[in-house]
C-alpha cells in the first residue's frame, strides 16, 4: 500500500483575486497541517494578488502576462517551475481562489491517497448569497449532478468528472492530465484524458468544498459561457480522446455523458422534442421511430427521476420547488450565456468583477468557481 504522504501542496490559480484570496487563504492555514504546503500563481495579476498571498504565508509563484491566458496555462506553467523540487508521487490538491474546504477535508484525502487513489474529487457544497431563483436553480442543478449521477459513477466504479477545485491528484497523474491542455476548459480536457488512458477519477462524497454561486444573473452568465466555450472547444480539439471513450462501452458512454451532454436545460427541451416528433412518427407509421420515441421516454424518465431523488439532498425544498417554476428563465439565462461565450474572446470569463482589471466590453466574465 503506498505510503501517506509526507505534505499535500494546496495550489491556487489566481488572476485578479486579491478581493477574495486573503479569506480564502486564511480559512486554508488554519484547516491544514504543517506538514502541507500553499502554492499561489498569480497569473498575469494587475491587482495585490501575489502581495496578499506573500502575506498570508503562501509559496507565491508570479507568472508575467505573456498574452496566453486560461488557468490551463497557469497550471502547466506552474508545474514545469516546481518539476525539479518534486516527485512523481506528490500530493496536490487544486483550488479556486474563494473555495474553503468542508469538515474533514484534508484526512480524508489523506486516506483515499494512501488507498492508492491517483485523482480524487470532493464534493462541491453550493452556496446561494442571492434569493434569486434561477441562481437557487443553478445550486440544484449542481447538487443533482453530484449527489444522483457523479454517486451512481462512483458505485459503478467509473470516473466522475474534475471540477476545478476540491480536487486531489498525484503529480504523476496530474501531469498526465496537462499534457494536452489546449481550450479554456482545463477540467473537461483534465477528465477526458484521465478517463481515456483509463486513470481511475473517484468521488469522495463525504467530504466537501464550498462553492459560492455567482451573486448576480450576470455572473452566472459568464460562468456558464466559459463552461459552453470550453465544452465546444474540447469537442473540437480531441475528437480522438471522445472516440477511445465510446469504444469503452458504458463506462465511457457515462464520462462523456457528464462531460458533454450538457446542459441539461438546453439537452432536455431537445430530448423532449425528439421524443415527441418520434412518438407522432411512430402513431402514424410505426417504423423506426417506435424504439426512438420508447428509448426517448426511458431517457427522460430518468431524468425526471434523477430531479426528484435530488431534492432529498436539498435543506430548503420549497424554495428549490419553487424556483423550478422559473425554468423556462433559466433555459433563457442558459441561450444567453451560449451568445456570451461566442462573443468573447477571455479564456478566464469573469463572473464576478475583478478588483482593478478592466473588462473586455464592459463586462467583466471570470467565474467564482469555474467549473
Amino acid at each position: 500500500m503506498p505510503q501517506v504522504p509526507e505534505g499535500i501542496t494546496f495550489l491556487i490559480l489566481a488572476r485578479d483575486e486579491a478581493c477574495v484570496l486573503g479569506e480564502t487563504l486564511t480559512s486554508l492555514t488554519g484547516a491544514v497541517s504543517r506538514e502541507d504546503r500553499i502554492h499561489v500563481v498569480a497569473d498575469g495579476c494587475r491587482d495585490a494578488t501575489a502581495e496578499v498571498a506573500a502575506g498570508r504565508g503562501a509559496v507565491v509563484h508570479v507568472r508575467k502576462d505573456t498574452g496566453v491566458r486560461g488557468k490551463g496555462v497557469a497550471l502547466r506553467w506552474w508545474l514545469a517551475q516546481t518539476r525539479c523540487s518534486s516527485t512523481p508521487m506528490d500530493a496536490i490538491v487544486l483550488l479556486d481562489a474563494d473555495t474553503r474546504l468542508g469538515p474533514g477535508f484534508v484526512p480524508a484525502i489523506r486516506r483515499r491517497l494512501a488507498r492508492g487513489e491517483p485523482v480524487i474529487q470532493a464534493r462541491l457544497e453550493p452556496e446561494v448569497r442571492n434569493g434569486d431563483p434561477l441562481i437557487r436553480l443553478a445550486a440544484f442543478s449542481d447538487i443533482v449532478e453530484q449527489q444522483v449521477y457523479d454517486a451512481w459513477n462512483a458505485r459503478m466504479g467509473w470516473p466522475v468528472r474534475i471540477r476545478g477545485t476540491g480536487t486531489a491528484f498525484r503529480r504523476w497523474a496530474l501531469e498526465r492530465a496537462t499534457a494536452r491542455l489546449q481550450t479554456s476548459a482545463e477540467d473537461l480536457e483534465m477528465t477526458l484524458v484521465l478517463a481515456a488512458e483509463r486513470i481511475g477519477i473517484t468521488f469522495a462524497n463525504e467530504v466537501s468544498v464550498a462553492d459560492p454561486k455567482p451573486r448576480t444573473l450576470e455572473g452566472a452568465e459568464g460562468q456558464r459561457a466559459r463552461w459552453f466555450k470550453g465544452q465546444l472547444q474540447t469537442l473540437r480539439t480531441h475528437p480522438d480522446l471522445v472516440g477511445r471513450l465510446l469504444l469503452q462501452g458504458p463506462r465511457g458512454l457515462a464520462v462523456l455523458s457528464s462531460v458533454l451532454l450538457k446542459p441539461k436545460a438546453l439537452v432536455m427541451p431537445l430530448k423532449t422534442v425528439i421524443t415527441l416528433l418520434a412518438a407522432l412518427l411512430a402513431a402514424q407509421s410505426g417504423g423506426a421511430a417506435v424504439p426512438i420515441a420508447i428509448g426517448g421516454v426511458i431517457w427522460l424518465g430518468l431524468d425526471v427521476g434523477g430531479v426528484l431523488y435530488g431534492l432529498r439532498f436539498v435543506s430548503e425544498r420549497r424554495k428549490t420547488l419553487l424556483a423550478m417554476l422559473s425554468c423556462p428563465a433559466y433555459l433563457i439565462l442558459w441561450l444567453r450565456s451560449v451568445f456570451l461565450a461566442a462573443r468573447s474572446r477571455d479564456p478566464w470569463l469573469r463572473s464576478r468583477p475583478a478588483a482593478t482589471a478592466p473588462s473586455e466590453g464592459g463586462l467583466d466574465l471570470v467565474p467564482d468557481n469555474p467549473h
